[in-house]
């Protein structure tokens, strides 16, 4: 098991409801430098059952959270034939940093010299 934590703002919000339960999936934006350059990466997040129902009504585009989870590989394969891996951060904690209306900008950036790699 991959327990992941991330620190980012919210992208999109989207809420299923499924046989088992309420799921709800968004993306979250990461901000780190890399040669002087800003580099987004975005991760798919995923709640499921209360979890995605208590926070369906709260999480909203913009906002900074901070997200901690299990991290998954998920492989599909998009409408025109290609396949796709991307990393789905199942969340078991999420908190709200900053509303998504705050004006100041918050969101952290870890430059390349900060950004720490562990072999």
């Amino acid at each position: 098991m991959i327990k992941t934590q991330l620190i980012g703002r919210i992208g999109n919000v989207r809420s299923f409801d499924t046989k088992t339960g309420k799921s709800l999936n968004c993306s979250v934006a990461t901000n780190r430098k890399i040669a002087g350059k800003d580099q987004v990466t975005w991760t798919a997040v995923k709640l499921w059952g209360d979890r995605a129902a208590m926070f369906e009504p709260i999480l909203e585009s913009g906002q900074l959270v901070f997200v901690a989870g299990r991290a998954e590989p998920h492989l599909f394969e998009k409408n025109d034939g290609t396949a796709v891996a991307e990393i789905v951060l199942h969340a078991d904690y999420i908190k709200i940093l900053a509303r998504a209306k705050d004006t100041k900008d918050v969101s952290p950036t870890v430059s390349e010299e900060e950004d720490e790699t562990v072999e």
